[in-house]
């Protein structure tokens, strides 16, 4: 063993780092891998403890004898002290590299079995600000900073709530600036894109999501641009709480309403989905789903004829499970989705995307309703719009279509008597939507947006569907942020919330749902002029939710009741929806059909699915004809698109 107490060499040395002004033989790296090795620490301490404080820097080793009880274990105290001195040279070195890389292999040794180091918290925090102040004082951070980073996030014990703080505030100026002016218009160089890269990895590795919201706003408008231009994508990791794909980036995210059926069973909500290289991923506040292409098959893209929106429709490989996804919030999500699940990547997208206008077949919400609309001099023109051109062609709803171009020429009219100097007549735009499911509400509440977006009364015109899982949150005080986060999504379009007397139970005291009712009302109050707001539901549980809240009854004035259809009516949805998709019903089909649905909808009540009950029939019907035809060899074109009274027999038999 050296001489413990040999002393240095000369003052010239003090400017060098401890560890090197360290005799030859305690100038050990951290890999002690045999039995010597307490005896080593031991040894090492006592030379510290005996070396002048102002030739060593390490006056606070003298004090840790006062500081610890004199019953403790002696090799356990020389831990201590060891790792102490070494935090502190970490610190004191600005958070050297070299330093962490000897602190990262000393602390297995210093911290054998369950044995506990001490926390020294006050310090730890005082490395991690150094570092976070390091690493973004050019205004971004690189990989090696990253790998920095993470090491000391996982070597210290720090709580979250203070990292969050430290790299809130050190990342503010550079990150705040790209990411405001991304999320914008996602016109920013790839340099900057890079830079949001690291930092959300940065995120994702230290298991914070506190900038979820803007880095997925970024990560779309960028993409968004990469697409028009026929650009490389960017891939961001956001920690969305699904370990599996916490550090893969991911391209787009988005929101798309997602069925499931499995037998008798069947599941119909809305749910965010992440798209990957390899997978799809589904979330919402109680369930995750995971879809990869090599569990996908029978995929088959296809429209709605009610609506016009595009649907994918597979099964699971070795599962008695269908899904179908549609209504996605944008149409680049529903491009780069359908890819995936046709196994390629979206990295393999080739040359600029065009988002389809809604009157093709694919149904995608067309890129020009997200551009600003202005109104000409003198109001808007007084030729029929697009909205209520789709609206006309819709089946049925003759009295909801009336109700809606009434509101029209009301708007219209009072445009263009403010643009001649005349007093104008408040409209109020807020709406009740009341009937059964599968009676159009969700539809005409999306033509809704899009004719106020043409008559310029919305900027943008989006329709953003929650119902009270989105609004709601879990624990006490979370429910007006999510709120709030949810109306920012909608403004400048319709924020629709569906089954909204939910928020406000018969029974029972719901101090959340009411958190959210008190944050929707001031909010339509603060932005009265760029958001209009649809609640929807069965009608009598309607009326009595507007008539549970004064500000309720007060901002929803206007109620539009939504009829069941009629048995010709579903019979013609079932006709477009075969039409749609290369099928023909012929006459004594379409008597049966109308037989049927004139027996399954007489008395129905609310309850009753109408158009859902309809599209449900009809895949069943195409179920029941591929069974059918398969038996038959070589069938003819006839053949393949033809339904018949069997089909719908055994459809009904399967639908109960």
């Amino acid at each position: 063993m050296a001489n413990l107490s040999e002393p240095l060499n000369g003052k010239d040395e003090i400017s060098l780092p401890l560890w090197d002004r360290l005799p030859r033989e305690l100038q050990n790296t951290g890999w002690i891998l045999n039995k010597k090795t307490n005896t080593y620490l031991k040894g090492l301490c006592e030379y510290l403890d005996s070396t002048e404080p102002d030739q060593t820097s390490v006056a606070y080793v003298l004090e840790l004898e006062s500081r610890h009880s004199s019953s403790k274990n002696e090799g356990e105290r020389d831990r201590e002290k060891l790792y102490r001195f070494l935090k502190k040279e970490l610190l004191n070195n600005s958070v050297d590299p070299s330093a962490l890389k000897r602190l990262e292999a000393w602390k297995p040794l210093l911290k054998p079995g369950e044995d506990s180091l001490p926390a020294d918290l006050s310090v730890s925090l005082n490395i991690a600000h150094l570092q976070a102040q390091k690493a973004f004082s050019d205004g971004r951070i690189d990989g090696e900073e990253l790998m920095s980073i993470m090491r000391l996030y996982h070597l210290f014990d720090i709580p979250e709530g203070d990292m969050r703080q430290i790299y809130q505030a050190a990342s503010a100026p550079s990150v705040d600036r790209i990411l405001e002016a991304g999320g914008r218009d996602g016109k920013v160089s790839r340099e900057d894109a890079d830079s949001i890269r690291l930092y959300a990895l940065l995120l994702t590795g230290m298991e914070m999501n506190f900038d979820n919201d803007r880095l997925k706003k970024f990560l779309n408008a960028y993409n968004r641009v990469q697409l028009k231009e026929g650009g490389p994508l960017l891939r961001l990791s956001i920690n969305n709480g699904y370990k599996t794909f916490s550090i893969s980036g991911n391209y787009w995210t988005s929101h798309c309403r997602v069925q499931q059926v499995e037998g008798r069973k069947s599941m119909d909500r809305r749910m965010e989905v992440y798209v990957y290289d390899e997978c799809l991923v589904f979330m919402d506040l109680t369930q995750t789903e995971l879809i990869t292409p090599g569990n996908v098959q029978d995929l088959k893209e296809s429209i709605y004829a009610v609506d016009n929106t595009s649907i994918f429709n597979w099964k699971e490989k070795e599962a008695k499970v269908s899904w179908t996804l549609s209504h996605f919030d944008d149409p680049e999500a529903a491009k780069l989705c359908f890819m995936v699940l046709k196994g390629q990547a979206p990295e393999q997208l080739n040359g600029p995307f065009t988002p389809p206008q809604p009157s093709n077949a694919s149904g995608f919400k067309s890129e020009s309703h997200q551009t600003d609309q202005k109104t000409p001099k003198g109001g808007p023109a007084r030729k029929k719009q697009q909205a209520l051109q789709e609206l006309d062609r819709l089946v049925g709803l003759a009295s909801v279509k009336e109700q809606m171009k009434s509101l029209s020429n009301m708007v219209t009219l009072q445009q263009q008597r403010s643009a001649a100097g005349l007093q104008v007549v408040q409209v109020s735009l807020h709406s009740v939507f009341t009937g059964a499911p599968g009676t159009g509400k969700t539809t005409v509440a999306r033509l809704y947006a899009d004719m106020l977006r043409e008559l310029g009364v919305l900027q943008k015109g989006q329709l953003v569907e929650v119902d009270r899982a989105g609004l709601v949150a879990g624990y006490s005080g979370q429910t007006a942020i999510k709120t709030d986060e949810v109306i920012s999504r909608a403004l400048d379009g319709v924020l629709f919330i569906d089954e909204a007397y939910s928020l406000s139970p018969q029974k029972g005291d719901d101090s959340y749902g009411q958190e959210a009712i008190n944050t929707l009302l001031k909010r339509m109050e603060d932005y009265r002029n760029r958001l209009v707001v649809v609640v929807a539901g069965y009608t009598e549980e309607m009326e009595r939710f507007i008539g549970s809240n004064p500000g309720l009854s007060s901002r929803f004035n206007r109620t539009v009741f939504f009829p069941n259809y009629g048995a010709e009516d579903m019979v013609e949805i079932c006709k477009r929806l075969a039409k749609a998709n290369d099928y023909d019903i012929d006459m004594s089909l379409a008597d049966a059909l109308l037989l049927h649905l004139q027996l399954k909808s007489s008395g129905a009540g609310e309850d009753f699915g109408n158009a859902r009950y309809v599209r449900n029939l009809f895949e069943a019907m195409v179920i029941a004809h591929s069974n059918r035809v398969a038996a038959l060899e070589n069938p003819d074109r006839s053949m393949l698109t033809r339904l018949d009274s069997e089909d719908l027999k055994e459809a009904a038999r399967v639908l109960g």
